[in-house]
């Protein structure tokens, strides 16, 4: 990560291939000069990367779309994922808890 610099972003169409996160447009990006990048990083707890796609899922399984002007903060986790879980498991939505 020695090479790295902040101004460096990393253009998600280009970069993502997980099935299950749909980049609209190719304006889209992230700046991954702190880490191993996007899919491994923000997206690591989403189905239909290389070590889960061979997983038979446990009920639905969820899709990220990303729109074409979107920046992802350095850092940032998308935690997404009723497919961790039995369908009959969680009979309450799911919160959404943002941190400085």
């Amino acid at each position: 990560m020695a090479d790295k610099h902040w101004s460096i972003t990393e253009r998600l169409h280009q970069t993502v291939t997980n099935p299950n996160v749909i980049i609209r447009g190719s304006h889209s990006y992230y700046s991954d000069c702190w880490d191993r990048g996007f899919e491994r990083c923000v997206v690591r707890y989403l189905h239909g990367d290389p070590v889960s796609e061979g997983w038979e899922p446990l009920g639905h399984v969820d899709k990220l779309f990303i729109g074409n002007f979107v920046c992802i903060a350095p850092e940032a986790v998308i935690l997404m994922g009723r497919q961790q879980y039995p369908p009959d498991g969680l009979d309450q939505p799911l919160s959404v808890c943002v941190m400085p």
